[in-house]
């Protein structure tokens, strides 16, 4: 009971990490992903702003949301070194966190 309990959570939380880099830390940071998981009404609301220069800074509620995944990434890592789970657990999270290779301006959660 315990390790299909332990199995659960991480696959939530596993589940969390990649919903919140998809929809919420990618649409940031990479206008294809914008393109893919916004609507063109919520294109222009949110935590970006786009400066005359054309480049788009990432506003602090984005850059908290990256350092908390930082954080939740490296405790993972952590958790799965001591665990065995099963395969189709852990390969939606790696091809995300390999998604995060593609993505200019997020550093922190790529070295993670």
């Amino acid at each position: 009971p315990f390790g299909i309990c332990s199995e659960e959570l991480l696959e939530s939380i596993i589940s969390l990490m990649r919903y919140h880099l998809t929809h919420n830390v990618f649409v940031a940071f990479d206008e294809g992903s914008r393109r893919l998981y916004r609507s063109p009404a919520k294109s222009g609301k949110g935590s970006t702003v786009k400066p005359k220069s054309g480049k788009r800074q990432v506003g602090s509620p984005i850059k908290r949301m990256v350092e908390n995944l930082c954080l939740i990434a490296s405790s993972l890592a952590l958790v799965l070194a001591q665990e065995t789970l099963d395969d189709s657990i852990i390969a939606p999270l790696v091809g995300t966190l390999i998604s995060t290779m593609l993505i200019d301006g997020i550093p922190t959660l790529q070295t993670k």
